[in-house]
C-alpha cells in the first residue's frame, strides 16, 4: 500500500514537473519598435513565451489569457505569436510608460520605455502674407497664386499696409485685416515678420496666427537702417575713388569721375531710392534700429512673440552681392545679370589694363637698359615712361582687386553691419542676403534646425527665386504646420 502511494505521488510530481516544463514559463520581453509614437502608432514587441501552445498563431488573445498594458492601461493586439506581439499604441496622456506582459504563469515588464507622444495638431488652413518695410502686397502676389494652386487652403490674405508707420501701431490698427482668421500660418518678407511677432505680442493667445514662416526678417533689428545713413556717402566715396585712380594717372580728371559714377549708378540708384533719409528717418525705419525701444521690447522675451511652430529663411547671396541686389531691385527681381555681368567686364577690363600696362611698362624697361649709355637723354625719357605705365598698371590692379574684394567687404560691414572673415573673403562667401545680417534672419532664440538657406538669393527677390519658394514650401509641408495639399 505505500509503493502505491509513493509511486502515485511520485506520478503527481512528474506530473506538475512536466506541466512547469511546459507551462511555467513567464513572457520574456527582449526589445521593442518604435519606442515612441502617438496614439495609434503600432509597436512590435519582440521576445518569447508570448502564448502558450508551442508557438501557434492567435489572431487574438483570450483576455484572461495574454494581457499587453502600457502602464496602467491596457491596449489590445491585433496579432501574437510566441515570439512578437504586433499592438497599436492606445489613446492616453504624453509620456514615458513600461511596457506589461502576462500570461498563465505570470507578468514580465519591459527594461526601456515606451514614450507615448502627444497628437500632431490639426493641419493650418489658412495663410497670410505679410510684406516688408516700404513695400505692398504685389511683394507675395506671385508666391501667393502659386501656393493657392498647390495647397488646398481655407483662405489667403494679402493685404498692403502702410510699411514706413509705427510697427506698433500698425499691429494695434490693422491686425484684424492682416490676420483675420483663426487656425492661419503667417508668411512674412522682411519688417512683415518682426509685425508678426508684434502681433503676437499684443494678442498672446487670442492671436489668429498659429505659425510663422519668415524670410530676411531682421528679427534682431536691421543695422542698414542706422549705418547707410551714416556710413554710404563715404563707401561710395572710396568706390568712386578706386575706379577713377587709373583714369587720373592717365591724366584724364574730367572723364575719370563721370566713368567711375556710370559704373556704380545702378548701386547708387538704388541706395537713394531705399535709403533716403525720408524712409530711414520714419518711425517704421527708427523701429528697426539696433537698440531703438521697439526691438528692446520685443526682444525682452522673444519666445513669447512667437507662435509654436517657427521658422526662418535667410537669403544667402553670391559674391558682388550689393552689385546683384541693385540688380534684382531695379530690374524688378529676380535680377535678370546684365549689370552683373556689365560690373565683371569693368573688372575684366582693368584687369586687363593693368596687365597691358605693365607690359607697356617692361618695354620700357628694358629700353632704358639698353640705351642709358649709348643714348642717356632717351634712356632717362624710357625710365620716366616705365614709371609713368608702372603707376597706371598698379592703380588698374588696384581698382580690379577694390572692385572684386573690397568694395563686398566694405558693404558687408560699413552697410549691412555683419563683418566677412578672411576665410569667408578667400572663399567669396558674403554670409547674408546683401541686405540683413545672416544672424538677425536666423536669431538664436528659433531652433538651428528651423533655420533654412535660400543661396543665390539677396534681399530683393525672397519671395520671387526658386530657392525661396522651395524654402517656404518646406516649412509649410512641416508636420506641425502641414498646410493640406
Amino acid at each position: 500500500m505505500n509503493k502505491i502511494k509513493i509511486s502515485f505521488t511520485a506520478f503527481v510530481l512528474l506530473l506538475l514537473i512536466s506541466n512547469q516544463i511546459i507551462f511555467g514559463q513567464v513572457p520574456v520581453i527582449s526589445s521593442f519598435s518604435p519606442t515612441s509614437g502617438v496614439p495609434g502608432t503600432v509597436v512590435n514587441i519582440y521576445g518569447n513565451y508570448f502564448v502558450l501552445d508551442g508557438g501557434g498563431n492567435l489572431p487574438k488573445p483570450p483576455a484572461n489569457f495574454t494581457t499587453v498594458k502600457i502602464g496602467d492601461l491596457y491596449a489590445y493586439p491585433t496579432s501574437v505569436t510566441a515570439t512578437r506581439i504586433v499592438v497599436p499604441i492606445p489613446e492616453r496622456t504624453p509620456g514615458s510608460y513600461k511596457i506589461y506582459i502576462r500570461n498563465a504563469n505570470g507578468e514580465t515588464e519591459s527594461t526601456g520605455y515606451l514614450t507615448i507622444l502627444p497628437p500632431p495638431p490639426p493641419p493650418i488652413t489658412n495663410v497670410a502674407y505679410l510684406h516688408g518695410f516700404n513695400s505692398n502686397s504685389t511683394t507675395w502676389t506671385s508666391a501667393e497664386l502659386l501656393f493657392r494652386n498647390e495647397f488646398n487652403e481655407d483662405h489667403s490674405t494679402n493685404v498692403s499696409y502702410n510699411g514706413l508707420a509705427s510697427i506698433s501701431q500698425t499691429a494695434t490698427i490693422s491686425h484684424s485685416s492682416l490676420v483675420p482668421y483663426a487656425n492661419t500660418v503667417v508668411v512674412a518678407h522682411s519688417m512683415g515678420g518682426v509685425l508678426a511677432r508684434e502681433i503676437k505680442r499684443q494678442q498672446g493667445t487670442n492671436c489668429n496666427m498659429k505659425a510663422l514662416i519668415t524670410i530676411g526678417t531682421p528679427h534682431q533689428a536691421a543695422p542698414i537702417a542706422e549705418l547707410a545713413n551714416e556710413n554710404f556717402a563715404g563707401v561710395t566715396a572710396l568706390w568712386i575713388d578706386d575706379l577713377a585712380q587709373p583714369w587720373l594717372a592717365f591724366g584724364s580728371a574730367n572723364e575719370a569721375f563721370d566713368f567711375a559714377i556710370s559704373i556704380l549708378t545702378p548701386v547708387l540708384d538704388y541706395a537713394v531710392d531705399f535709403f533716403d533719409p525720408f524712409y530711414t528717418l520714419t518711425p517704421a525705419g527708427v523701429d528697426l534700429k539696433p537698440g531703438s525701444a521697439f526691438m528692446n521690447t520685443l526682444n525682452s522675451n522673444p519666445t513669447s512673440t512667437l507662435p509654436e511652430p517657427v521658422y526662418t529663411i535667410y537669403g544667402h547671396e553670391d559674391w558682388y552681392s550689393h552689385i546683384r541686389l541693385a540688380d534684382a531691385a531695379l530690374n524688378e527681381s529676380p535680377e535678370n545679370g546684365a549689370y552683373v555681368n556689365t560690373f565683371m567686364d569693368v573688372i575684366d577690363y582693368y584687369a586687363l589694363n593693368a596687365w597691358t600696362s605693365y607690359n607697356d611698362a617692361s618695354n620700357f624697361y628694358d629700353e632704358y637698359l639698353s640705351n642709358r649709355f649709348s643714348d642717356p637723354e632717351y634712356a632717362y625719357w624710357c625710365y620716366d615712361m616705365f614709371i609713368y605705365w608702372t603707376n597706371i598698371a598698379s592703380q588698374f590692379n588696384a581698382a580690379a582687386y577694390a572692385m572684386n574684394v573690397f568694395h563686398q567687404s566694405e558693404w558687408n560691414q560699413f552697410i549691412v553691419g555683419e563683418t566677412l572673415t578672411g576665410l569667408q573673403v578667400d572663399e567669396r562667401n558674403c554670409v547674408n542676403d546683401a541686405f540683413i545680417p545672416r544672424w538677425s534672419q536666423a536669431p538664436y532664440f528659433v531652433a538651428g534646425d528651423r533655420h533654412y538657406e535660400a543661396l543665390h538669393t539677396n534681399h530683393a527677390e525672397e519671395s520671387k527665386t526658386n530657392e525661396a519658394i522651395v524654402q517656404i514650401r518646406r516649412a509649410l509641408q512641416q508636420q506641425d504646420i502641414n498646410l493640406p495639399e
